[in-house]
């Protein structure tokens, strides 16, 4: 029951179309925010690994975890939020979340391998002026998937997306006259 209030919830988010859009690579994007999955210790710290190369190249970098778990934790090191702090009509009462919301950065990386609707949650409430992740059924609010076979992991999703972005990058750049 808690998941259907949480996707009727995410539906009319996702339908909101006051989010003001904006093409980004990771060289022209000054602020990221990460929202991910945070359950797996390892997937974790190549999160924050990853997430700390951004900030030593220049980028001011917000991370949001998730915990897909009653016990997350104590001090995870990051903000943070979990099943712990589900209300009854499905949404989360969270400080950290909340503040992540309240956020309007150039590029939104949603890590979410096993497709957890509150990662989603996180990821659909952001202003982000850019959005990309895996393939997931909000597709309405996203602006770029990439989609990796599952077998590979979470550095080859990350490679692909700065390929991808480049990309993005270099096609919006002005034709040079010879």
């Amino acid at each position: 029951m808690l998941d259907y209030l949480l996707k009727q919830k995410l539906r009319r988010l996702a339908n909101n179309p006051t989010r003001k859009r904006k093409t980004h690579s990771l060289r022209t994007a000054r602020s990221l925010a990460i929202v991910f999955d945070a359950t797996d210790n390892q997937y974790r710290q190549e999160v924050i690994n990853w997430s700390r190369e951004q900030e030593k190249a220049g980028k001011s970098v917000q991370v949001l975890g998730y915990f897909d778990s009653r016990k997350p934790p104590e001090d995870p090191g990051f903000p943070s939020f979990s099943k712990k702090n589900r209300s009854l009509n499905g949404s989360w009462k969270n400080a950290a979340l909340d503040a992540f919301a309240d956020l309007t950065p150039d590029l939104l990386i949603v890590l979410n391998p096993k497709d957890q609707l509150p990662v989603m949650y996180a990821a659909v409430r952001s202003n982000a002026a850019m959005k990309v992740g895996a393939p997931s059924e909000w597709t309405n609010d996203f602006d770029l998937f990439l989609e990796t076979p599952s077998h590979k992991n979470l550095s080859f999703f990350l490679d692909q997306l700065h390929f991808y972005l480049e990309k993005l990058h270099t096609a919006h750049e002005p034709a040079r006259t010879i």
